[in-house]
């Protein structure tokens, strides 16, 4: 009790002292620019004119260019004025993370059906969105039902579309970092960043709570 008493009054009579530990910022040589960001993204935009040749579905080649050019937006997002550093900054290393891990396992098996069970994920989460704001629920506003029906049936007539529930390749992400070889960059990024998506006591705390004196 006389504890309770003690840390009450400490608590009321005291101004808090910040005891979080203060990590200094190692200052780096910046690799990562706009600029240097521009220039890949114009290089790989003429490397896909280069290697485009044809009006038929081409799964494999959509997938390569499409995960690049996405990790490239997630990057030049990231590029703003702290974002790196904060809550933002860990949720674009953690979707960069899985696009790095999927791309390489779909390379390392190189299957053309795997290729295509990929993008068919893509089109079948669409046309689930789709249906369900069919059902006279109003989509926010980042979100054009035009554009995601297009997307559901611009390869197979939605009808015929088939929705899978599950994951894509019907694994998780670990299993399949163990099976691209890339588990050691899963174990270093996946779980922390994790924390962050979903919300979690960690992430809260590390970012919205100090420990007070």
């Amino acid at each position: 009790i006389l504890d309770k008493f003690f840390w009450n009054e400490a608590w009321n009579n005291t101004k808090c002292f910040d005891l979080s530990n203060k990590i200094e910022e190692k200052i780096e040589d910046v690799i990562i620019t706009r600029q240097s960001i521009s220039e890949l993204y114009k290089e790989l935009l003429k490397h896909w004119g280069a290697t485009h040749s044809s009006t038929e579905i081409d799964a494999k080649h959509d997938a390569i260019f499409g995960m690049a050019f996405y990790g490239i937006r997630v990057l030049e997002e990231m590029l703003g004025i702290d974002v790196g550093k904060n809550i933002l900054g860990r949720l674009g290393i953690r979707t960069i993370l899985e696009i790095h891990i999927n791309l390489r396992y779909l390379l390392k098996e190189d299957d053309i059906e795997l290729w295509q069970k990929w993008r068919s994920y893509g089109a079948e989460q669409a046309k689930l969105n789709a249906l369900r704001f069919d059902d006279n629920i109003d989509p926010p506003k980042y979100i054009s039902i035009d554009s995601i029906e297009q997307i559901a049936s611009e390869d197979l007539w939605e009808e015929l579309l088939t929705i899978n529930l599950g994951s894509w390749s019907g694994s998780d992400l670990r299993k399949i970092s163990e099976k691209a070889g890339v588990k050691e960059t899963y174990d270093k990024h996946y779980s922390w960043t994790s924390g962050y998506a979903h919300g979690l006591w960690g992430a809260i705390r590390e970012t919205c709570y100090q420990t007070c004196g």
